[in-house]
């Protein structure tokens, strides 16, 4: 193709050797756009060389180059400059004896160069400029050649190299070193997967490489690439991830021996914040539709080749030192209703030693939550094996008001006071986890209820909370975990949770067992006051019960007792009538009116209830108040009173011990109660009873 190509001045000195070219252009196809200019190329030939076959150029010097490349369409602005004449030369008569020229090569220079390069296809550009190059010798006919190559980013950032090259074995030991590199050159790259905004950062290496021309893709490396202030930033203008400084210091990485020691991985000072929402996370906001697809394909085509490249030879991999410090993290779950849950950890650091293959490795983890809490693991497993090993982790003093969010999502109240502790130790033997977690909750309180929130749980979890405190407002958790952790179905979280939610739900159905164990007693003393039959004042025994009873709720306040009285009414019915004919017949014997009751002493009642209802006497009396004498005198008895004169007898009864209970209960201070007025009547009930059952307000 032909070009139009621009020249200054040329300066031609047979005689010396020596020659120059200035202010040369050559433009693009479209005569006005610059492919290559450079302001001098000087070159110094040793002509007395050439007669004993030995090309000598003593210096070459270039000042100013520039170089446009560019692809656009598919094409790049190069490629009119190759050559399309495919026509077949003939070469069988062309004397192929080679020549037996050397060639040496001192004081290659090149000067203030630039490179641009740009992608419009893919909306990329990049720039190299003040690119100095200085090469000290080369030589075909010698063993070893120096060059160096330093050059400036007009975005930011300088690379320099040095070049030791032995000619007779073709290897090398390349020394790299990059200062602050602007990674943000290299966000197109990335933008054309993933959805971030923009990326800030420096890339810092001092490398040495060793290797050989002969297999340019087994080298050998060592020394440090860090990056430093590296920032991403999503397309929402969320900055989820910042990094301080990430250190790689290399021992050996070498392909070709499966060797990769690395001696110190430093990351320090990262902030990273991952979000969830209802039916996606900011990790999934990132990638485009068909990235993840993508990444696959290619994580399969790199694992193929090292997986060619490895042969036969197995895989040596260490990191003497992890040390990752001066961290924080940041979650937020806005897939819960109301209230996001928003939680932050800070001064997270991660300590390992001699990370390897083989050797059980001690993880030290700490970090600091809220308010002064701290989180903590301890992990020692072999990273090649760790279905087997030891997993603890420890949360201290941490904030209970924190998780009010997720208490609102599932029960509709929030968390106004508390503090916990959690302890999760474990054993895995064989990819089989054998755990005990303990939570110990301290003075945890619940707020009002959340109107027009719909808890997706009905568990009453401010009563189950209250009884399942103990004196000092602890509340303790006592699980066992156990499982394949392969088991896709395992998750220890959810067992936990599952696990807590079944006990508080015990708690719920049988809070008589919990509330008389931390008071010392039967359950049965705090369940229900029995009365005795016919019996209406309260006695020691009901006394006592209720004073037990008044403790408790003294102490688990705001728990509520609510009170209601179960009898068996044709029982007790029964037993009414019966006494009511034994007291007339014990005020006829004394001559009293026998339907004077005033008469009758509390001194006199045992005297009453110690009549025999098949006394002689008193059958005599039933015969003669009722003209009959052919029935029994239980039966006699009955025909003595009206249904209503009967049912009567029973209502006071029953209400003079629903108000005598009432009246004790008055009495006390700081408790809560409520008593309903309707009694149950129940054919099974053994003895006349008030059954005591407790709750918080409201549920």
């Amino acid at each position: 193709a032909n070009r139009k190509i621009y020249i200054e001045n040329i300066d031609l000195n047979l005689f010396s050797g020596k020659a120059s070219v200035d202010g040369f252009k050559m433009y693009e196809d479209d005569d006005s756009t610059i492919f290559v200019e450079f302001d001098t190329i000087f070159i110094n030939v040793d002509l007395i060389k050439i007669l004993s076959n030995e090309i000598f150029v003593q210096e070459f010097e270039l000042i100013n180059p520039l170089v446009n490349l560019s692809k656009e369409d598919g094409e790049f602005n190069f490629d009119s400059l190759l050559s399309t004449d495919t026509t077949a030369v003939d070469n069988t008569d062309k004397d192929t004896t080679k020549t037996s020229f050397t060639f040496s090569l001192n004081n290659l220079n090149i000067k203030s160069g630039k490179f641009y390069y740009s992608d419009e296809d893919a909306e990329i550009k990049h720039s190299l400029e003040d690119i100095d190059l200085h090469m000290n010798h080369i030589a075909f006919d010698n063993t070893t050649a120096k060059m160096g190559l330093d050059f400036n980013l007009k975005q930011g950032g300088s690379i320099n190299t040095i070049i030791d090259y032995n000619t007779e074995d073709n290897s090398y030991i390349l020394n790299l070193d990059i200062d602050k590199l602007n990674l943000e050159e290299f966000l197109p790259y990335l933008q054309k997967d993933i959805n971030i905004k923009d990326m800030k950062g420096s890339l810092y290496s001092d490398l040495i490489i060793e290797g050989t021309a002969d297999n340019p893709g087994k080298p050998v490396i060592k020394g440090t690439v860090s990056v430093k202030d590296f920032k991403l930033t999503d397309n929402k203008d969320l900055d989820f991830f910042k990094i301080k400084e990430l250190s790689i210091k290399s021992e050996e990485l070498s392909i070709k021996d499966m060797n990769f020691v690395v001696d110190t991985l430093l990351i320090d000072d990262v902030y990273a914040q991952f979000e969830m929402y209802n039916n996606s996370n900011s990790v999934d906001r990132l990638f485009h539709k068909d990235t993840k697809k993508i990444v696959k394909e290619q994580v399969d085509k790199v694992v193929e080749v090292a997986d060619s490249l490895q042969g036969d030879k197995p895989v040596h991999w260490e990191v003497k030192h992890l040390i990752f410090k001066n961290s924080k993290a940041r979650f937020i779950d806005y897939s819960l209703k109301p209230d996001k849950f928003d939680y932050s950890l800070s001064d997270i650091k991660l300590i390992a030693n001699d990370i390897r293959f083989g050797n059980n490795v001690k993880f030290d983890f700490y970090s600091r939550a809220p308010k002064g809490g701290k989180i903590s693991s301890e992990i020692k497993t072999d990273p090649g094996n760790p279905g087997n090993g030891t997993f603890n982790m420890y949360m201290e003093n941490v904030d209970s008001k924190k998780l009010s969010p997720y208490f609102v999502n599932y029960f509709a109240y929030p968390i106004t006071r508390g503090k916990f502790n959690f302890s999760f130790r474990s054993n895995v033997k064989d990819k089989y986890l054998d755990s005990r977690i303990i939570i110990d909750s301290y003075s945890l309180a619940l707020g009002q209820k959340r109107e027009g929130v719909e808890a997706k749980s009905s568990l009453p979890i401010k009563t189950a909370l209250v009884i399942a405190s103990d004196k000092d407002k602890r509340i303790n958790f006592d699980v066992k975990v156990k499982g394949d952790v392969d088991d896709p179905n395992f998750k220890v979280g959810k067992i936990v949770f599952n696990t807590i939610m079944k006990n508080l739900g015990k708690i719920i159905v049988s809070p008589g067992r919990l509330l008389s164990k931390g008071f010392g007693v039967d359950e049965d003393k705090i369940k229900e006051v029995s009365f005795e039959y016919i019996q209406y004042e309260l006695g020691p025994s009901q006394t006592s019960q209720l004073d037990v009873i008044v403790d408790l709720l003294k102490e688990k306040n705001p728990l509520e007792a609510h009170i209601q009285l179960y009898v068996d009414k044709d029982d007790e019915i029964e037993r009414l009538t019966y006494r009511r004919a034994k007291a007339m017949y014990f005020l006829k014997k004394n001559n009293y009116s026998d339907t004077d009751f005033s008469k009758i002493k509390s001194s006199d009642r045992l005297l009453v209830s110690e009549i025999d209802i098949n006394d002689s006497d008193f059958g005599a009396y039933l015969s003669e108040k009722t003209g009959i004498t052919y029935l029994s005198n239980e039966d006699k008895c009955k025909q003595l009173f009206t249904d209503d004169e009967i049912n009567s007898l029973f209502n006071e009864l029953n209400q003079a011990r629903i108000n005598n209970i009432k009246r004790f209960l008055k009495k006390q201070k700081g408790i809560l109660y409520t008593f309903d007025n309707k009694i149950i009547y129940k054919s099974t009930v053994k003895k006349p009873h008030a059954k005591f059952e407790y709750s918080v307000e409201g549920e």
